[in-house]
């Protein structure tokens, strides 16, 4: 489904340029619509889930990194958290400012500096969903000429969790890293993942050239994931914002200090509201 009136090339590379485009997660039988990605007239990124119907009761929280650790690691979302009854878009703008929010719904207050958009490569967001009959059906009505949906299929049927990771690479260094025997790459290639060392489709997502950022592309993959213990309902959780992670002058790479991270639905919402506070937004009339 994804449309070739948004398919663009420049030399050997071909991707998708729209300031807007829709991630499907699909099988034989139906197609899911998870998130879409949306670039801003400044070359911001933003993420949003607006098709996820499970609980919009959750908490956001900037996660500080004491030192670097290796395997599995839990983390206190309480501390530097807030809770919310909305869902929330997550903005990386060119300058590296990253934070929530949503437009007089939350209040933007969990942010921090990560890295810019403008030089840098590295993963903008990582979104988990967990049991995927939370996410809106894609209907007839949803497609149009002025869409661009990105679909991953999966040929076993629906799996029970996926993950959907958006990593913003270097046009050039694009070309060069993908092996390919001549021809065009692009839009949608086969890669080898660093960590499972399996293959996997993903799609290459430009911004139009009305757009600042046209040295960059997000390189978007999704894959089946293990559901996490004690997840019984549909859940989502968003990771952006990390630091710089690239080796700079000195040889080494940057330790990276934290990040943000939203999960909903979270428990016991009411007594969170409480003890660490809550964003919604809430204005006072003035007479």
């Amino acid at each position: 489904m994804a449309n070739r009136d948004f398919v663009v090339q420049e030399g050997r590379l071909k991707y998708f340029a729209a300031t807007r485009a829709t991630i499907l997660v699909e099988t034989a039988l139906a197609q899911h619509k998870a998130c879409h990605i949306l670039f801003t007239t400044d070359g911001s990124i933003y993420v949003q889930f607006p098709y996820f119907r499970g609980s919009h009761k959750g908490i956001l929280s900037n996660v500080n990194v004491v030192h670097e650790t290796h395997g599995p690691t839990t983390f206190d979302l309480k501390k530097n958290g807030k809770v919310a009854s909305s869902l929330v878009k997550f903005s990386h703008h060119p300058d590296g400012r990253v934070h929530f929010s949503q437009d007089r719904k939350i209040l933007t207050k969990i942010k921090r500096r990560s890295w810019p958009l403008d030089g840098p490569i590295g993963q903008i967001f990582q979104l988990n969903f967990y049991h995927l009959r939370g996410l809106e059906l894609l209907g007839r009505s949803d497609i149009k000429p002025n869409k661009l949906f990105l679909p991953f299929r999966f040929v076993n049927g629906l799996p029970f969790a996926v993950t959907i990771s958006g990593e913003w690479r270097r046009k050039r260094a694009t070309v060069e890293n993908m092996e390919h025997a001549g021809g065009a790459i692009g839009p949608a290639a086969i890669i080898q993942s660093r960590k499972t060392r399996q293959q996997q489709v993903v799609f290459l997502l430009g911004q139009p050239e009305s757009l600042p950022l046209r040295n960059h592309i997000l390189m978007l993959s999704c894959r089946a994931i293990p559901l996490l213990k004690g997840v019984v309902r549909p859940t989502v959780i968003l990771l952006g914002g990390w630091d710089h992670h690239e080796v700079v002058v000195t040889g080494q790479p940057t330790a990276n200090t934290g990040f943000l991270v939203c999960v909903y639905p979270v428990k016991n919402f009411d007594a969170l509201a409480t003890t660490i506070g809550s964003l919604d937004y809430n204005p006072k009339l003035v007479f």
